[in-house]
């Protein structure tokens, strides 16, 4: 593989963890898969999110130093602003986690949060089944059951992105 910019995008579940590496025109080089154990609690979860990050980045066989970012879909309430998660149902002992903040000092990365299932929704907007609208609700069951609301082609979020 090259040197091109490369992007991780993550899903952080109840029950697994599941990285993909991303090249510039959206193809899936590698992915990389673990139980998240979050009964372990927060700083083990984040740095198996770590291990996961640098397992896919591995198998995807590139360069750490071209991956540019990381993009992780959480769940529960979220404040992308400053990447904290608030009290996910899925996640016991996660009362206000700066996540983004520690994995992007673990990884040495830029760390984008967003909720998961808005960032579901924005994927089926995008690429998916809503390419071709302006309005569209996701519904994702998981561990979970949550739903994206996009509007004239604006995603909505409700209290803390939830």
């Amino acid at each position: 593989m090259g040197t091109a910019p490369y992007v991780i995008g993550m899903d952080l579940g109840g029950t697994k963890i599941l990285a993909a590496v991303v090249d510039a025109e959206g193809r899936i080089l590698a992915q990389a898969k673990r139980a998240t154990g979050a009964s372990e609690g927060p700083e083990a979860v984040i740095k198996r999110m770590a291990g996961t990050a640098r397992k896919a980045v591995r198998n995807a066989g590139i360069e750490w130093n071209a991956v540019t970012g990381l993009g992780v879909g959480a769940p529960g309430p979220i404040d992308p602003e400053i990447g904290f998660v608030y009290n996910p149902p899925n996640l016991p002992g996660w009362d206000e986690i700066a996540l983004a903040p520690r994995l992007s000092e673990a990884l040495e990365l830029p760390v984008f949060l967003e909720n998961d299932v808005n960032l579901g929704t924005l994927g089926e907007y995008a690429l998916g089944a809503g390419q071709d609208t302006k309005d569209m609700v996701g519904i994702f069951v998981g561990t979970g059951v949550g739903g994206g609301l996009i509007l004239g082609g604006e995603l909505r979020s409700g209290f803390r992105h939830a």
